[in-house]
Order: structure tokens, then sequence, then C-alpha cells
């Protein structure tokens, strides 16, 4: 004799898709409530809402597919339009955008990250350039990763929680960077 062995998340999703007599069967292994439409039958315990919630967790976030100003706002659900800037001439203004456009782009790949402000120790990683000797223009030097020194750089708009993230904005939006900050 064979044995079907199948664990609840299975059996709710095939429920639907399988015969009435299975249905029975799977009612009784598994209670009424497992397969009930009614939130209130399903979930009884903190256990239920758990594993309800764990079983329909959103996708990962794969911070990569943000590639432009304009992805970034997609992501955010909002529209890619720049702030007027008037008074200013162009290439004042040039930085000020710039900033505007990274500090979008740092929210949409930071996926609801936010630095505190409080003074709390918590890891942060920044993009950290440096003005060539040359004077060939802009390069990047690191990611600083840091606790608790203060550092007017970049500010806490501009950072992430991950060195992986912060080096692909670097990468990924160096011509920001530049009309930033030259």
């Amino acid at each position: 004799m064979a044995t079907l062995k199948l664990d609840k998340a299975e059996a709710k999703k095939q429920f639907k898709s399988t015969p009435e007599w299975f249905r029975q069967v799977l009612i009784n292994a598994f209670g009424a409530g497992t397969f009930s439409e009614k939130i209130t039958d399903r979930l009884k315990t903190y256990e239920d809402f758990y594993n309800e919630t764990t079983e329909k967790a959103k996708p990962v976030f794969d911070f990569r597919t943000i590639k432009s100003f304009e992805d970034a706002c997609y992501k955010l659900n909002m529209l890619a339009t720049l702030p007027g800037i008037t008074g200013l001439e162009d290439v004042h203004a040039k930085d000020i955008i710039a900033r505007y456009k990274l500090e979008i782009v740092y929210l949409a790949i930071n996926d609801g990250w936010m630095p505190v402000k409080n003074g709390k120790l918590q890891p942060r990683y920044e993009v950290y350039h440096y003005l060539l000797s040359s004077g060939s223009g802009f390069d990047f030097s690191h990611s600083v990763y840091g606790y608790t020194y203060a550092n007017a750089d970049a500010g806490l708009r501009l950072c992430t929680h991950s060195e992986e993230k912060s080096n692909y904005i670097k990468d990924q939006f160096d011509d920001l960077w530049k009309d930033m900050k030259l």
C-alpha cells in the first residue's frame, strides 16, 4: 500500500482542483477552516496568522531592476517629474536636480529601509568619491561603512544598508553623482 504525504500548504494549493471525494479526505485531515474562503475561519491562532502570511509573502525585490530615475519612480508608483527650480542658473540647478534624482533612486533601491536618525548604532553604506589630481574628473574610491562617525558627504538619504547596493548605485548612477558633485 502506498502512502501519500501532503503538507498543509500543498493541500491548500491543490484543494480547488481535486475531486469532491478527495476534498473530503483533505478536510478530514486538515480541518474545514484550512480551506475556507473566510479569513475568520482560517485564522484562529497566531500560528495560523503566521502560516497564512508567510505562505503569501511578497517576492524578494531585486534592486538591480532599477536602472534609471524613471525606473525608480515607477517602483515607487510616482510620476517621473522633476521639481521646478527657478531663479538659479542652469549650472546651479543641475546639482539640485541630480540630488533629487539620487534621493528617489535610493528610496526605490532601499525598498523601504530608512537609516535611523536618532543616533542609534546602525550600519550604513555611503558612496565615497574623490577628485582626480590630474583634473580629469571624478572617480569612485569605495563604499564607506560606518556606525558612529559623522560624515557630511552624502547624508542620511543617500546611503544603503548593504555594500552591494551602494556599489550598484555608484556604478549605475555615476552620471548623477558627477552632476551633483562637480
